[in-house]
């Protein structure tokens, strides 16, 4: 069996999805930013791990169907909320915000129906791009 391996078992009708910690793939998807995606949903949601170097900014974007972040390490604000490690917070369907690492810090997110990154060229509209997994 690869490293890279996800197992994937039946249970009735129910799959567990299996991602070791020796087999995460982190990918950059701003400067000091990165995400480690471990599972998708219906209606594009996402469970993901976040790992922001110290000052890094999260850009701003939208979440049309909320967000709920547990802080595991390091000291991180979103919005107006300043978290550390064991802090959890859930954002609402349709609120905005970014984010800024105080310190290095790692989080577990899951937006249920995925997010939208807020562009310069959004921020004057409605509409979004989508973002998921590199």
């Amino acid at each position: 069996m690869s490293l890279a391996h996800q197992a994937k078992r039946a249970y009735g009708a129910v799959m567990t999805t299996f991602v070791s910690h020796r087999d995460r793939a982190w990918h950059q998807i701003s400067p000091g930013v990165e995400t480690c995606h471990l599972r998708s949903h219906d209606n594009h949601g996402l469970t993901l791990l976040f790992r922001m170097a110290a000052g890094a900014d999260a850009p701003l974007h939208h979440h049309p169907g909320g967000e709920e972040t547990y802080i595991l390490s390091g000291k991180l604000r979103i919005g107006d909320h300043q978290l550390g490690a064991g802090d959890y917070i859930w954002t609402p369907p349709g609120v905005s915000h970014d984010a800024h690492a105080d310190e290095e810090s790692v989080f577990f997110v899951v937006v249920p129906s995925g997010l939208r990154v807020v562009t310069a060229e959004d921020r004057g509209s409605a509409s979004a791009s989508t973002a998921g997994p590199a």
